[in-house]
């Protein structure tokens, strides 16, 4: 059977609907592809499953590797080829049991569940739009303690809006066994197809706006206008928007233990700075009338305010952090930071107490020395990042992560200074911005120079001129 064939029968079986669908992503499409009707159609999911096996067979007979359908929709085709090819299959489970073993992943052999043994596995996906049901599904194989080796994963159908690239950009080997666009090209091409064209024409120009979305969020330079449709949340675009007002992307860390001095140096630079950073948990004589005028300041000056206090305890724990206490920071910190080393439980918290105006950092990448914070954990925070995108807005890292609808802040950036006695290794911020880095987090080198004013400007300028000198 050749692919006309096999789709011409999906079409007239009514796998391909056109029309205005709200996808899984939220976006609205004028075509849904409905792939789950096959399950009563035993020899239509065969004939699918000839077209997968091509894909299995090129992976080296070196590797001992099991098959994955992701649910729900995945489970058909893996179970087909398990059984035709005589693969071993698993199951990953939407959720993890509350009885029994209490298994996320079921099927694993004896031999393969011993401390250290790598497992190699290929997940089958129906279809691939942004590639997010896929990071639930490798994040639920990340939540057992088996360590799980991706050899390959297996789309059926590639609605071409980013979600296999943006794997491939994650490091994973990902394939498509179909193309939109090539299935319209086949289904138009077929004569004997009463089709409205005015719907394909519709749907096409919907994927090239997809297509282009894609290009604008992965490409290497964006100016910060362009960047603003890519935004996931309204922090990200104010953020922007005080950054093209100021021509500044400098944010001031005021790591000091008295409101005094916060205040007046507020006074001095606020029309300079972006983001103020505080860590309200070192002053000595904090109290509401200081958040009051923290507050009027802001609005004079218009800067946003950063609270670094780097959450990373249980989620019941972070609630009462971010909202009681003596702090009661939810009231006026427009950004916060989060380590997830306690998972994400903090953003799922966070989704629920936040306000609409307020943004997540999560700590990526540290610039002191020594820190423990290595690939696999960032690798991590990106996953998580693109799962709770409305509420992450960027990252604290030495560099740009992933794609342009997140905020890159790199702190330790000095001049003059290359290291500090508390192995806070500093960089240039020059060179942070040809990084990919969108704002710079200077302390001490502003706060504790003879100048504060002076040496402000002198940041700010050289951290804009390297932004336009490399959007230009």
């Amino acid at each position: 059977m050749d692919k006309t064939k096999l789709l011409t029968d999906l079409y007239n079986f009514n796998c391909f609907k056109f029309g205005d669908f709200k996808l899984k992503s939220g976006i609205q499409s004028p075509f849904y592809i409905n792939l789950r009707n096959l399950i009563n159609q035993p020899e239509y999911l065969k004939n699918v499953c000839k077209f997968i096996s091509p894909e299995l067979d090129n992976i080296s007979n070196n590797f001992e590797y099991y098959i994955a359908g992701l649910p729900y929709a995945g489970l058909p085709y893996a179970n087909t080829l398990s059984l035709e090819k005589n693969i071993p299959q698993l199951i990953i489970r939407k959720e993890q049991k509350k009885h029994g073993l209490g298994n996320i992943i079921d099927g694993v052999k004896e031999e393969h569940l011993i401390k250290d043994c790598i497992v190699n596995i290929v997940l089958i996906e129906d279809i691939m739009v942004t590639g997010g049901s896929i990071l639930d599904g490798i994040n639920k194989l990340k939540q057992s303690s088996i360590n799980f080796n991706i050899l390959k994963i297996i789309s059926i159908v590639d609605r071409e809006q980013g979600g296999c690239e943006k794997l491939k950009n994650l490091g994973y080997n990902v394939v498509s066994i179909f193309k939109i666009t090539d299935i319209f090209d086949i289904l138009e091409s077929n004569k004997n197809l009463m089709l409205n064209k005015e719907i394909f024409t519709k749907s096409r120009n919907f994927v090239l706006e997809q297509q282009n979305q894609h290009v604008l969020l992965n490409r290497n330079i964006v100016k910060l206008e362009d960047r603003k449709q890519l935004a996931n949340n309204s922090i990200f675009n104010k953020i922007i928007d005080i950054m093209l007002i100021k021509k500044s992307n400098l944010c001031v860390a005021l790591d000091f233990d008295n409101t005094s001095k916060i205040l007046e140096t507020i006074e001095k630079i606020g029309q300079y700075v972006v983001i103020f950073k505080l860590h309200i948990d070192i002053i000595e004589d904090f109290s509401n009338e200081f958040i009051d005028k923290l507050l009027s300041l802001k609005k004079q000056y218009n800067f946003l305010i950063f609270e670094d206090s780097k959450f990373s305890d249980i989620g019941n724990i972070f609630r009462q952090q971010f909202q009681g206490g003596i702090y009661k920071i939810k009231k006026w910190a427009d950004l916060i930071t989060i380590h997830l080393i306690s998972g994400s439980n903090m953003l799922e918290v966070f989704s629920y107490n936040m306000k609409e105006t307020q943004g997540v950092l999560l700590v990526s990448q540290m610039s002191s020395e020594d820190n423990l914070i290595d690939k696999k954990y960032t690798q991590k925070n990106i996953e998580i990042a693109e799962k709770y995108k409305k509420q992450v807005c960027g990252f604290i890292s030495q560099e740009k992560l992933y794609n342009n609808s997140f905020l890159y802040f790199r702190p330790g950036i000095g001049i003059e200074n290359k290291k500090d006695c508390y192995n806070q290794v500093y960089s240039n911020p020059h060179e942070a911005i040809q990084q990919g880095i969108d704002i710079i987090i200077v302390g001490r080198s502003i706060t504790q120079s003879s100048n504060i004013v002076e040496e402000t400007i002198r940041y700010r300028s050289i951290g804009w001129n390297s932004y336009l000198l490399k959007v230009n």
